[in-house]
């Protein structure tokens, strides 16, 4: 069993696909997600180009977007994953993190993943966690729209 990361302490990795250039460009679908504590990532980990989390000075001081939730919903919004089993993994790593393992998993019996919690998921806990991934999943796709001009992502 991997273990769980305390949230202030969450780095959140990922890589994207690349370009014939071999450069990773906005818009592209995420390949791979693997989460750490900031201060214990292991060597092999630098091969992941894109990053946030406790590197962020902003990390869970109160925006919606700059929390884990946030994180992966901007991955999805943004750029959308390269599969499904790239979505699930991504969504069990999420889950890794202390406090968060309720909105994770929850998206992740919607989606008809076996989830391997050790406790019954709390009939409260669902209609909140969706409220919250719609609440910031709003603020991204709002913020670009601002970005875009406008124009935005199909929603």
């Amino acid at each position: 069993m991997t273990e769980n990361v305390p949230a202030p302490r969450a780095i959140i990795l990922w890589n994207k696909e690349i370009t014939e250039d071999r450069m990773p460009r906005h818009g592209r679908r995420v390949t791979e997600v693997r989460v750490f504590d900031i201060r214990n990532q292991p060597h092999w980990a630098r091969r992941l180009s894109s990053s946030r989390g406790a590197c962020d000075a902003d990390w869970m001081q109160g925006d919606p977007r700059s929390t884990p939730m946030g994180i992966f919903l901007m991955m999805a919004v943004a750029y959308g994953f390269v599969d499904e089993r790239v979505k699930m993994e991504a969504l069990r790593e999420f889950a890794r993190i202390e406090g968060q393992d309720v909105w994770a998993n929850y998206l992740l019996r919607e989606l008809g993943a076996p989830v391997d919690d050790e406790e019954e998921p709390d009939p409260e806990a669902g209609p909140s966690a969706l409220k919250d991934v719609r609440t910031v999943r709003l603020g991204i796709v709002e913020n670009m729209r601002r970005h875009d001009g406008e124009k935005g992502p199909a929603v």
